[in-house]
């Protein structure tokens, strides 16, 4: 074996390691920005990072920390998280280790969501599996899960559409809900679903998000149905899809509900957008299958 081939074997291998470092889910230059709604109410924006570790029963565990604050200040202890080569993310809670992540899922296989913020196991099944473009060109696989309490979709070194820590736990709340908003590393934007990652509402009139009120069935196949809790006449419906791609846009009534044809659409990852002026404005994502 010439030194040429030597060379070109280490250099793919070297990047082979350094693009697997950089989609684990587990990671200090990771960060996230979550939206966390209250049902009818207003939302705010937390963020999450990984902030040093700590050994439990002979195992390193990174400590995911959550803030009301972009800086960290006032952070509280979310999780203990560790990622094995095969990017199962482990998650330890006193006195015992459960799966938080699999990313070696394959389509029909089961995933049991078992957390302490739940007294019950639900299983999901992977629906599919494809590949989402993020903000910066990369690519990164994407599982869709679904199940008897509803739906999911991970994205590869990201986790859960509905942030790094709602999965398994948003299927046994009530009148709290929460979306990934941002995803940075290193300082670079990869993810972004509101116009900015420090998304906060207050105010009645102001945007608020109210999933599960907005689109139906979820998921879909060649029809969608839009009705909003108000009284919502000449709205802006807007659909977008992870590519930022407008595939419908329109001006409708919401009264009876409205019913658009998706049957172009490719399956995957939408996000509706119902905006009434200075009414209010819901956004949910929906799957189109």
């Amino acid at each position: 074996m010439d030194v040429k081939r030597i060379v070109l074997i280490y250099l793919m291998f070297a990047s082979g390691q350094a693009l697997a470092q950089t989609r684990s889910f587990v990671d200090t230059t990771n960060t996230w920005s979550i939206v966390s709604c209250l049902n009818f109410g207003g939302c705010s924006s937390l963020y999450s990072r990984f902030i040093g570790d700590t050994v439990v029963a002979g195992r390193t565990y990174n400590k995911l920390y959550t803030s009301p604050s972009p800086d960290m200040s006032w952070a509280s202890l979310t999780a203990l998280l560790r990622e094995d080569t095969n990017h199962v993310v482990h998650a330890y809670q006193d006195p015992e280790e459960f799966v938080y992540y699999d990313m070696s899922l394959n389509v029909g296989d089961t995933f049991i969501a078992s957390t302490h913020e739940c007294p019950w196991e639900v299983a999901f099944t992977v629906q599919s599996i494809d590949t989402v473009v993020l903000l910066n060109g990369e690519p990164r696989r994407r599982w869709l899960l679904s199940g008897d309490w509803g739906y999911d979709a991970w994205i590869e070194g990201i986790g859960s559409i509905w942030g790094p820590f709602s999965f398994a736990v948003t299927y046994c709340t009530s009148d709290l809900y929460w979306t990934l908003n941002c995803f940075a590393q290193s300082d670079t934007l990869k993810w972004q679903v509101y116009p900015t990652c420090d998304h906060n509402t207050t105010a009645v009139n102001e945007p608020r998000m109210t999933p599960g009120t907005i689109a139906s069935p979820n998921p879909f196949e060649d029809r969608l149905t839009i009705r909003t809790t108000d009284a919502c006449i000449g709205a802006s419906i807007k659909v977008r899809n992870t590519y930022g791609q407008v595939v419908h846009l329109a001006k409708a009534d919401l009264t009876n509900g409205y019913e658009l044809n998706a049957t172009d659409w490719a399956p995957g990852l939408y996000f509706v957008t119902c905006d009434c002026g200075s009414q209010s404005q819901h956004v949910q994502m929906v799957i189109k299958e």
